[in-house]
């Protein structure tokens, strides 16, 4: 547990440093970007903000590094150019897709997945080793409250694995130098609730009076089934009850609003990005055959005829966010990691809203 710990730790480290570096690097490449472009493109301005790309920056807290979420699949770093939007938004950087299959060793994860199995390796033979040694008859006889000695033992244990996680906690601060506010309250307090319902499962288990053996593969079983088995259904039905062919529609949808423009009248694309922004109306219809109003025009076509698949997709996702929210409540697992994700700053989902929260490069 300390080893998995330690290198969730690191993990972590190494995910926030990259962060830091590609927020530095961007804002570097951004200035050099814009100075490189205004000097070749200095008398067309159209042509300029063609090519011009724009930097938007999404940071999260450090405490980011103990819950990664899905901000390995979502990037905190978006470039975007003044073309449509919708075409852009849903970009990513180019990872591995086994290493994205596998996720990340955060500790999260640890906390998640392998300290229930510590608590069942614990907890399983808590009264059944006293039956089975036979000591558990002299223990039942010569002490006037022998259950009260049962939660002892439990509560040695109890001390000895919150121990070690606030001992991963006390150490992240340093490493990944971490706020101590209240979002590291949270995550701690959330943390030590899901340890304490797993000793409360442990503790219902042993109450059978069962053989260690029994203990045991009920515990396990437990665990497969709370860990493993009930995220992957509800997973399942979410993605069944909530299908988005709306992607692909939007993303067809958009293409065709834009490629279309060009054989079709400039004047009415120009009518149309003047209801869009009558503040430009004072620029008048172009007279030549190509004109870089019409042309942003065009792109900004391309965006209001995909709105109603955009907006689709977006309520679909949101739909699955809160179904998920939902059904966690009867996954102690599943609700542990999506209060992670809130207090760490994961984002679970993509949509134009989430741009609300990037903050543009000087």
């Amino acid at each position: 547990m300390l080893l998995s710990g330690l290198v969730s730790l690191y993990i972590g480290k190494q995910f926030i440093d990259k962060q830091a570096e590609n927020i530095n690097s961007t804002a570097l490449y951004q200035q050099e970007h814009i100075e490189r472009c205004s000097g070749y493109f200095d008398k067309e301005f159209g042509l300029l903000l063609y090519y011009l790309k724009f930097g938007l920056v999404n940071k999260t807290d450090h405490l980011n590094a103990l819950s990664i979420g899905q901000r390995d699949v979502n990037p905190s770093i978006q470039s975007i150019t003044i073309r449509n939007l919708e075409g852009q938004k849903y970009d990513t950087d180019l990872n591995n897709p086994v290493s994205l299959l596998m996720g990340n060793l955060d500790l999260g994860l640890v906390i998640i997945f392998l300290f229930p199995l510590v608590i069942i390796s614990f907890c399983y033979s808590l009264l059944s080793e006293e039956r089975e040694e036979s000591t558990w008859p002299l223990l039942f006889v010569q002490s006037q409250h022998p259950f009260r000695i049962i939660l002892q033992k439990l509560l040695v244990r109890f001390i000895a694995v919150v121990a070690v996680l606030l001992f991963f906690i006390v150490l992240a601060i340093p490493i990944l130098n971490l706020s101590c506010n209240f979002l590291l309250l949270g995550f701690t307090f959330v943390s030590v609730c899901y340890l304490i319902f797993w000793f409360v499962i442990s503790f219902w288990v042993v109450s059978w009076k069962k053989n260690s053996s029994v203990s045991a593969a009920g515990l396990l079983c437990a665990w497969i089934v709370l860990t493993i088995v009930l995220p992957a259904m509800f997973n399942n039905f979410i993605l069944n009850k909530y299908p988005l062919p709306e992607a692909l529609d939007t993303a067809i949808e958009q293409r065709e609003a834009y490629h279309e423009k060009w054989d079709t009248d400039k004047n009415a694309t120009i009518e149309k990005f003047y209801m869009h922004y009558p503040q430009f109306k004072g620029y008048g219809f172009p007279k030549e055959n190509f004109s870089w109003l019409w042309y942003y025009a065009m792109q900004q076509m391309g965006d209001d005829e995909s709105e109603r698949q955009s907006d689709q997709l977006k309520a679909k996702l949101w739909k699955r966010v809160e179904l998920s929210r939902k059904m966690s409540y009867f996954v102690p697992g599943l609700h542990t990691q999506l209060q992670f994700n809130a207090l760490t700053g994961s984002r679970t989902c993509r949509s134009a809203e989430i741009y609300r929260s990037y903050t543009p490069f000087p």
